[in-house]
């Protein structure tokens, strides 16, 4: 490239990522044990490398609400997640918070409409149907999407 005198110069590049395994960084405060895909891992902070797709992301601490993540991770990536722990209210129900990109799809829960993304709601433990739906075809979204959940009230390490 050569810059000319008097003449602006605008670059753009598409940065691809590089294949190969994902990174994922996860850190808790306090620190907590990590689980990824129902593998102890260890306390955090923790890095480690994962295949691409989808994983869950668990981290429990003794006193403390557990918390997990669902994530996608695309190959070549790196994810920084930073999990705040809670301590744990007997009385207090569940939360499940559900996030999408593009946000503003809506979600059902146990096929009942309950929101848009993003959305934070509490629920019973048990096991739960969620589901996205998001009519915007010109943004490449596929339609919707539909997961089985299970929601623990584990407090502790042991879940």
């Amino acid at each position: 490239m050569q810059v000319q005198p008097y003449r602006d110069t605008d670059l753009a590049f598409a940065l691809n990522r590089a294949p190969g395994p994902a990174r994922l960084h996860v850190e808790t405060e306090p620190p907590a044990q990590v689980r990824v895909d129902g593998q102890d891992l260890g306390p955090s902070p923790l890095t480690i490398e994962v295949p691409p797709g989808e994983h869950e992301v668990q981290v429990a601490l003794e006193g403390h609400r557990t918390v997990a993540q669902q994530l996608t991770l695309d190959p070549g990536q790196g994810l920084s997640v930073r999990i705040p722990m809670h301590r744990s209210q007997a009385q207090e129900p569940p939360l499940i918070a559900v996030a999408t990109d593009p946000a503003g799809a809506q979600v059902f829960l146990d096929q009942k409409l309950v929101g848009a993304t993003p959305l934070k709601i509490r629920s019973t433990t048990g096991p739960h149907e969620v589901k996205l739906s998001l009519d915007d075809t010109s943004r490449g979204w596929p339609g919707p999407s539909c997961r089985a959940i299970a929601i623990s009230s584990c407090a502790s390490q042991s879940c």
